[in-house]
């Protein structure tokens, strides 16, 4: 807040905001007529570009796989500059990864947004630390696909109220979302990129359970 004599300070790596950007620009879709958008906020930073992730990648995977250009010959052609502003292929995004883990933030945050007109690839930086117990959280969800009230209480110590703040916490910093339950006893949250995944293998279930139940009924 500059009027009132405070600056707010941002903790992320200049490198990763500056591959935020070079990703938007070499990797965005130019056949949609929409300019790549960069809002600043005093708790995080979003670039939004027009496309989809090109390829076969996910927000789930995009940390893991390999680099797929969507326009190579502009990324080439960049990283001739004297002071190339991107990285080798494939090295980008595990790079923002790894330098946000190692300012004890928290990791980037990739969501395709196919609401609009345009669809659009939202990459949000977050000027938060992550508390030492979000590796633990984060690790769970990862191998199990999300995680309740009573798994955090087991992993953190905490009580039930303080494990439901601490989830609402993090539902407002966009880190986790709450799937559908029947009651708020029974809410269990997961990754915003792992959510799609678990949508659709519990639509799989689903089916398979009406298939099953219906070759059990007599005839």
């Amino acid at each position: 807040m500059v009027g009132s004599g405070f600056k707010t300070r941002y903790q992320f790596p200049e490198r990763v905001i500056k591959e935020a950007i070079t990703n938007a620009v070499v990797h965005r879709d130019y056949r949609l007529n929409r300019d790549i958008h960069i809002r600043i906020f005093d708790d995080r930073v979003e670039v939004e570009s027009p496309g989809r992730l090109p390829g076969n990648l996910t927000p789930a995977t995009i940390d893991m796989a390999g680099s797929v250009p969507r326009n190579s010959l502009l990324a080439r052609n960049l990283r001739e500059f004297p002071a190339p502003p991107n990285v080798d292929a494939g090295e980008g995004v595990p790079m923002m990864f790894a330098q946000m883990a190692q300012a004890n933030l928290y990791e980037p945050l990739y969501r395709e947004q196919l609401d609009g007109a345009v669809p659009t690839l939202l990459v949000t930086l977050l000027n938060e630390e992550r508390p030492p117990l979000w590796t633990q959280v984060s690790d769970w969800i990862d191998r199990n696909g999300s995680i309740a009230n009573g798994k955090l209480r087991e992993i953190s110590n905490l009580d039930t109220l303080a494990a439901s703040k601490q989830l609402r916490q993090w539902v407002a910093q966009g880190v986790l979302v709450a799937l559908p339950a029947p009651s708020r006893q029974q809410a269990s949250y997961t990754k915003p990129e792992l959510a799609g995944l678990l949508d659709l293998t519990r639509s799989l279930s689903f089916g398979l359970d009406n298939e099953i139940e219906d070759d059990l009924k007599p005839i």
